[in-house]
């Protein structure tokens, strides 16, 4: 039987927590030397989605590349040692959107969208519908746990907060998961028992609590650990190697079988494969701070040499390991202490704790209640939130500005008073005409508060313009196969009727024309409908209930500032042709899993309006097609920005 967790457990270990200084930063140094120990043994051979079968993970590690897993919390330091406990979600986004330039997977769509006004949590949900469960929050998780030590429930939630930015659901509760048990790991040295509180931190219903449930429950029954990972790949596997929910359970499976052996837990990690940086570095962190890094194993320590590389714009007195423990010890420590009483004790002299205020007196938010995003002709329903965080009730007007021609809101401009510690909630529509003939991608608007005494407070929202794809038909035709004639039909002589595969199933073809295609490229072609796309996965089967193989024939304008050459990036399941300006510029005959960046070309646009014209099958159950567009800078293009200047014509 697995061990039921203590509901006194994690309650009694705060109520008499006290940990000395030394204790504390041993701990968050060894996680730190365990995070960039790993790291650097998986990075060589991440995204491999087989058994790896190194027998020394020292034979393949580079500690030379750069730590992506660590990045993005150097910069996340960088937040909390400026404004420390004060922290909200949109000050790390503008911290990332700022200094780190990875545009590929969930980072590209973050940036996408907050280059768009699109702010936390909606930046890590809207158009990301592959990658919003991969491993890139889970990996952050580390930084929480360690400026909250014994404090789960506040690591989880700053953890949320982060996780949000890039990502929803599975992956939001992996870094949770995780950072619940970075937090209880300076105190307890039981893998289980930490694995269980971290547990008791995320949705019992997701797939993340029942993979790793899987994984308990098999170390329990003694399943050799490669058994054990095929059990993870049958239940819970996924195309995508950085998928959160196999990839956390390959980190429980190497702390569960690793036997609290730093070396083990990173050996059997990297031999699962996937997203192997990330599942060695979360294990050995975790190791790292259970034992401290005065019992990590020197000859394991020498391997990284104290050093880490840094892959963004952040700049560090040094790239000392060392200096990293000594900055995060000194931020949680100036955090607990001052928030919640002598929790870290016997400080050095040496050692000067940081003092911060809370200067966000008023604070602006905006809820979409369903899209971030309008149609030509449509409306997108906004809650504007302007939180008093005073003791003092609070009198102004607001405004919102620079509303794009055509554009039409509720109201623009209201006198409102918040109580003291209150709140209101103003409910806004923003339309947009019909008789308009554009909309661009990129919309920003302005919030300004005016208070009584002249002072002036902004905010700024996005609200994505929705791609008006018109369809100028679908079609089908009947399967016709000539008789086989060793395997006779099964009418009755006389009957001419077809076979009966013809008739249960119909046809499309690629190659045929169903109309005259080059008539498509007129702008006075008639179409049927219009799809207004809020993302770049186009809802085509919204649009029509028809059943079976069909062929939809459809097309888009772009206007374009200038002439330019840039990345087209097609996410497809099925066949599909792309002309642009009249030439065919994609062409793919195949049946496939849908993913964003199937396929990518480059294309020039024209200074002026450039017309897309797309012939597109559906031969299965659904139809999974999305076109988005990246820069172009001569090289790969998962690694250019999502363009976001474009306007959309009609």
């Amino acid at each position: 039987m697995l061990r039921t967790k203590s509901p006194d457990f994690e309650r009694s270990m705060v109520i008499n927590m006290r940990i000395s200084y030394q204790s504390y930063y041993n701990k968050i140094y060894g996680g730190w030397i365990g995070k960039c120990l790993g790291g650097a043994a998986g990075a060589p051979v991440e995204g491999i989605k087989k058994v790896i079968e190194v027998d020394d993970f020292r034979d393949i590690m580079n500690p030379e590349l750069p730590n992506d897993d660590l990045d993005l919390q150097l910069l996340w330091l960088e937040v909390l040692q400026k404004k420390g406990p004060y922290i909200i979600g949109e000050d790390l986004a503008e911290a990332w959107y700022n200094q780190c330039w990875y545009p590929f997977s969930e980072y590209g769509y973050f940036l996408k969208n907050y280059e768009r006004g699109i702010k936390p949590p909606y930046s890590g949900q809207f158009n990301n519908s592959f990658f919003y469960e991969g491993m890139g929050c889970p990996i952050r998780s580390e930084i929480w746990g360690f400026v909250f030590p014994g404090y789960p429930d506040k690591a989880v939630e700053y953890a949320k907060m982060d996780g949000e930015l890039d990502h929803t659901t599975n992956s939001v509760w992996g870094e949770m998961f995780l950072a619940a048990i970075e937090s209880m790991a300076f105190y307890c040295d039981d893998i289980i028992r930490l694995i269980e509180i971290g547990l008791s931190k995320i949705e019992v219903d997701s797939k993340l609590y029942q993979c790793i449930q899987l994984v308990l429950e098999s170390y329990n029954e003694k399943i050799p650990y490669i058994k054990v990972r095929e059990k993870i790949l049958l239940y819970y596997g996924h195309p995508d190697f950085t998928n959160s929910v196999q990839n956390i359970g390959f980190i429980v499976l190497a702390l569960l079988y690793g036997e609290n052996n730093m070396e083990k837990t990173i050996h059997i990690a990297l031999r699962c494969g996937y997203d192997t940086d990330c599942t060695c570095a979360s294990a050995a962190a975790i190791l790292g701070v259970i034992n401290g890094f005065d019992k990590i194993d020197e000859e394991l320590k020498g391997l990284i040499q104290d050093k880490f590389v840094i892959g963004i714009d952040v700049k560090r007195q040094d790239n000392r390991i060392q200096t990293l423990a000594q900055e995060t010890a000194q931020v949680g420590l100036s955090i607990l202490n001052n928030r919640y009483g002598d929790i870290i004790t016997d400080i050095p002299k040496t050692v000067k704790q940081l003092k911060w205020s809370n200067n966000r007196k008023i604070f602006i938010k905006v809820e979409y209640i369903n899209y971030p995003a309008v149609a030509i002709g449509g409306a997108c329903p906004i809650n504007i939130i302007v939180e008093n965080n005073t003791n003092a009730e609070w009198t102004g007007e607001i405004e919102l500005l620079n509303l794009p021609l055509g554009w039409r809101m509720d109201f623009t401009s209201a006198k409102i008073t918040i109580e003291e510690k209150g709140c209101v909630v103003l409910k806004n529509t923003i339309r947009v005409d019909n008789a308009q003939k554009n909309i661009s991608d990129k919309n920003i608007i302005d919030i300004v508060l005016r208070e009584a005494n002249g002072k002036i407070i902004t905010y700024q929202f996005g609200i994505c313009g929705m791609l008006p794809v018109k369809v100028h038909g679908i079609y089908t035709e009947q399967l016709e196969k000539e008789p086989d004639m060793n395997h006779p039909s099964p009418h009755p002589e006389g009957c001419v009727l077809p076979s009966v595969e013809c008739m249960c199933n119909n046809y499309v073809s690629l190659d045929k024309q169903y109309i005259d295609e080059s008539q498509l490229f007129s702008d006075n072609y008639p179409f049927e409908n219009i799809i207004h796309a809020p993302e770049d996965k186009i809802p085509f089967d919204s649009m029509y209930s028809v059943e079976g193989p069909i062929c939809y024939y459809c097309s888009f304008d772009i206007w374009s500032e200038t002439d330019e050459k840039i990345w087209i990036v097609v996410g497809n399941n099925d066949g599909f042709k792309i002309w642009n300006n009249r030439n065919l510029i994609m062409e793919k005959d195949e049946i496939r899993y849908w993913t964003p960046c199937n396929n990518a070309e480059i294309i020039s646009l024209h200074k002026g309006k450039n017309k897309f014209v797309l012939k597109l099958l559906r031969r299965g159950k659904s139809m999974d097609f999305s076109i988005g567009f990246r820069k172009f800078k001569g090289k790969h293009f998962h690694v250019n920005r999502w363009i976001t200047d474009l306007t959309y014509l009609i």
